[in-house]
């Protein structure tokens, strides 16, 4: 009865991490022109939120289904993230040369919380899309007011989301099976290790 138990438990867990790969190959392939990464991501959130509370049916054609649906929307909110993120990033290597330290030093703090704001907002603005059928504006303003109503929560998927980008980045050892592991199963696997969370999260603002 118990080795049943740790089979099926063991076919489970391989199960998932199957599903998982699938989703990240699906999610690499639909953002090879770079530019639609946004709708891949809005699909890949619409299938593991689903997927953690064990509701998923047919992964590949629910993923297609919701990146067919938001490819639009998708596209246009992936391009503002990241005009806004080269923006601040312009902005903090134009502080970096600033010479006087208290100016440099303040300049530096308005930077950081822009930049975790911002990182909040593009965790949050492709699962809101995922289950909103607003538009484009909706969904960016839906991204800052639902996560800010439950920040706990939020905060340990920022927390989650930058530990894993930061640990890829340490050495050059971590970022070569960093690469390895983003490939195979990395975007996936981060969304769904969020996803309980975000599930969480959203489920008071929208039907999931």
């Amino acid at each position: 009865m118990i080795n049943n138990l740790q089979e099926n438990v063991i076919i489970r867990i391989l199960n998932r991490i199957f599903d998982l790969i699938i989703l990240n190959v699906l999610c690499l392939i639909t953002s090879l022109p770079i530019i639609t990464a946004g709708a891949s991501l809005t699909a890949l959130y619409s299938v593991t939120i689903r997927m953690v509370a064990r509701e998923e049916g047919y992964i590949v054609r629910d993923y297609f289904r919701a990146f067919k649906k938001n490819l639009g929307k998708g596209i246009a909110e992936f391009i503002i993230v990241a005009v806004v993120q080269a923006v601040i990033i312009a902005d903090i290597l134009i502080i970096l040369h600033i010479s006087d330290p208290l100016i440099r030093t303040a300049m530096s703090v308005l930077a950081v919380i822009a930049e975790v704001f911002w990182l909040m907002i593009t965790i949050f603005v492709f699962p809101v899309t995922a289950f909103s059928d607003a538009n484009v504006r909706e969904n960016f303003i839906q991204a800052v007011t639902v996560p800010i109503s439950s920040l706990p929560e939020t905060a340990v998927v920022m927390l989650i989301t930058s530990a894993v980008m930061a640990l890829t980045f340490l050495s050059r050892t971590t970022i070569m099976f960093g690469a390895v592991i983003w490939v195979l199963i990395g975007v996936s696997g981060v969304a769904f290790a969020d996803s309980g969370l975000i599930r969480r999260i959203l489920k008071p603002h929208f039907t999931i």
